[in-house]
């Protein structure tokens, strides 16, 4: 056997604890081995001359209180691993409805944006029959400051 495996065992060992074969190849290894007979010599010293270990008495209803405890940590830890578990698969469905309530706020603002292009295009449509009224369809897009700019003013107001 190996010298841990002994040392661990000395105590047991000392009670008479372990089984026949075990306490032979102890005795066996002890008469060879000056480092594991002192330690067997410490544990004898300390073992044996300290006195036994009073019990003392536990305060009134300390074992109520402990179960109470006890019962609290195990329903708080059910309660950590079933809110675990809830936002393990709640996690994609958060993700979801953040995704399509951003896609319907898009959509809204979409729609406000395109409104204005609309009605520009219906004064596009406005424009082009004035053009067409007074003759101006030959003429590609009016420059600023020409003389058709005032022109299309005064009859887009009418």
């Amino acid at each position: 056997m190996k010298h841990e495996t002994i040392q661990k065992k000395l105590l047991r060992y000392l009670d008479e604890d372990l089984p026949e074969n075990e306490q032979q190849k102890i005795q066996a290894h002890l008469a060879d081995c000056p480092s594991c007979r002192a330690h067997l010599q410490w544990l004898e010293l300390v073992w044996r001359t300290e006195k036994p270990v009073s019990r003392i008495p536990a305060p009134a209803f300390f074992w109520t209180r402990l179960s109470v405890r006890l019962n609290k940590e195990r329903r708080s830890q059910f309660i950590v691993r079933i809110a675990e578990q809830f936002f393990q698969y709640a996690r994609p469905a958060i993700v979801m409805a953040v995704m399509v309530f951003t896609i319907f706020i898009g959509v809204q603002f979409g729609k406000k944006i395109i409104l204005p292009t609309a009605e520009s295009a219906f004064s596009g449509v406005q424009s082009s029959q004035i053009r067409a009224e007074f003759g101006m369809d030959y003429f590609s897009a009016l420059p600023p400051g020409s003389v058709g700019e005032p022109l299309m003013v005064l009859t887009a107001k009418e």
